[in-house]
């Protein structure tokens, strides 16, 4: 099939550095991936074969700049018109241009304002870890964050041996060289793969949905312990002998 093979396209989400060269691995192809919008239509294209370039091409016909807050605004003819994006861009010269992370990936936690795509890079960068995602998610009083991990072999079996408390511990200083503890997350959650949808993708309301089911395993397990406590404190009726 490799020699047959003559490209290989991926849409839809970004891919990992790691991801395009373990394709390109496998398939003797680097993927050609192209980023765009329902709205705009194809907007750019790149392949990553080796190196670590970000840069977007733009395809023939599509017009781009970045907004007076750097957010990426779009010309094509599907946009039928100039099209604002929620992706945060940087010029990189020769009419191409580097994406920096979503805009609405810029949150707020106890006044301090948190890049969710810079908490996952540091995540990912860790030999723990597979893959990360970070959400924030409202609670009653305040919003908080929420992590998401595939663990990786190493990982793993620091969760086995030590348990989450110990996994915890690790991942949260890692993120301490990039964000202050106050904004730290206070969930966690531990996977063997992320969950997808019939597109492939991964969504917010997938992983938000596991926190939900994590809340009511915790519930049922307390209220079999309170079950418990309140079955052994009880005395056993004595016998009563009637003549």
């Amino acid at each position: 099939m490799r020699a047959r093979l003559r490209a290989v396209f991926s849409s839809g989400g970004m891919l990992d550095l790691d991801a395009a060269l373990h394709a390109r691995t496998l398939l003797g192809q680097a993927p050609v991936e192209v980023y765009g919008s329902s709205e705009t239509g194809g907007v750019a294209w790149r392949q990553r074969s080796g190196s670590a370039r970000e840069e977007w091409t733009p395809f023939d016909g599509v017009q781009w700049q970045a907004g007076e807050d750097g957010l990426l605004e779009v010309r094509s003819t599907p946009a039928g018109g100039l099209q604002r994006l929620a992706d945060r861009v940087e010029p990189a010269g020769q009419g191409q241009f580097v994406l920096r992370g979503r805009a609405d990936r810029i949150v707020k936690i106890e006044e301090k304002r948190v890049s969710l795509d810079a908490m996952e890079a540091a995540l990912k960068a860790s030999p723990l870890v597979l893959e990360a995602r970070v959400l924030a998610c409202p609670e009653r009083a305040r919003q908080s964050l929420a992590a998401f991990v595939v663990p990786s072999e190493e990982g793993a079996a620091l969760l086995a041996l030590e348990g989450k408390a110990a996994m915890n511990a690790r991942l949260r200083s890692v993120l301490a060289a990039c964000t202050e503890a106050v904004a730290l997350p206070r969930r966690w959650r531990y996977l063997e793969r992320m969950p997808v949808n019939a597109q492939g993708k991964t969504t917010q309301a997938q992983l938000l949905a596991l926190l939900g089911a994590q809340v009511g395993e915790q519930r049922a397990r307390k209220r079999a312990r309170a079950f418990r406590r309140c079955a052994c404190s009880r005395k056993p009726a004595r016998a009563r002998c009637w003549n």
